[in-house]
């Protein structure tokens, strides 16, 4: 995806800086007592440029914050996934301790709380990665899953 936005980008970028070239480079001719002064003509085409370059550096600027996103959002993708991971070898350390009854090791009741909080944590981290998406308007992979 990173690839397809950075070649739309690429191209956005060349047709802009094709058209303002072409706007610097256009010149009129001159009649007299007939056509356009010389001086507006070139001041409309100095803020037509202006504009044009604010423009652009507004999607650059929106690419990159989008991309920024995308990085966080793998952050927390993988936190995510890590998460999920301990909370599956705690259930089964849970069930294993429960059914050997070793009371040695951490109690029913302390597992169950590591796993409660765990479980917390990937619902927060599960609510981060829905706004961030829904901001950035990317898709969720778990989304393509389900």
């Amino acid at each position: 995806m990173a690839n397809k936005d950075s070649s739309w980008m690429e191209k956005f970028n060349n047709g802009l800086n094709e058209l303002q070239k072409l706007i610097l480079d256009k010149r009129f001719e001159v009649s007299k007592n007939v056509g356009y002064e010389p001086e507006d003509v070139d001041q409309f085409f100095d803020d037509v440029k202006s504009y044009i370059k604010e423009v652009n550096d507004e999607v650059k600027s929106l690419f990159d914050k989008k991309e920024a996103m995308r990085n966080k959002l793998g952050e927390y993708e993988e936190k995510i996934r890590c998460l999920t991971s301990d909370i599956q070898s705690l259930t089964k350390d849970i069930e294993y301790y429960k059914n050997e009854g070793y009371g040695s090791f951490r109690s029913h009741e302390e597992n169950s709380g590591i796993v409660k909080d765990l479980k917390k944590d990937i619902e927060d981290l599960k609510r981060i990665n829905t706004e961030l998406l829904q901001r950035s308007g990317l898709k969720n992979d778990n989304d393509k899953k389900n």
